[in-house]
């Protein structure tokens, strides 16, 4: 069976990454300020977006930092957390952000927002690629089947 292309996983995974967060939240009452109906309307933009451009614009934004994400570099992730997601809705990005800050996050839980965000990243490189860009040395250093 072959996958769906590259911009349409990605979507997938960020949407999946927007309901992840969304339960976290939901378990630690008062860290954020984003409501069970916020989250949905973030979730909306993203499947009706252009899955292109965020696929393109991650790409742009992430890959100077793609290091950091495989090493799961925290104090990274919340220095260049917007603009590692700049082109997502801002408020989204500040609720990540309060979350990791809070200290009421489980290392379990961070462990799967790693796991999201190295999704992501390895989606965005073998896009990349297909697109010709030269991305070899980092699909070898993640260890990507292409």
């Amino acid at each position: 069976m072959e996958q769906p292309p590259e911009e349409i996983r990605f979507n997938n995974v960020l949407t999946g990454l927007v309901s992840f967060v969304s339960e976290i939240d939901k378990k630690n009452p008062g860290v954020t300020t984003l409501t069970e109906g916020q989250y949905k309307l973030v979730k909306v933009a993203l499947i009706a977006g252009d899955k292109i451009e965020m696929i393109e614009e991650y790409g742009s934004n992430s890959r100077d930092f793609w290091g950091m994400i495989l090493s799961e570099d925290e104090s990274f992730f919340l220095e260049r957390i917007d603009q590692l997601f700049s082109g997502f809705p801002k408020e989204y990005v500040k609720q990540l952000e309060r979350l990791f800050k809070s200290g009421r996050i489980s290392r379990d839980d961070k462990g799967v927002i790693w796991r999201y965000l190295k999704s992501l990243t390895k989606i965005t490189m073998k896009y990349l690629h297909k697109k010709g860009e030269d991305v070899r040395g980092d699909i070898i250093l993640w260890k990507i089947k292409v």
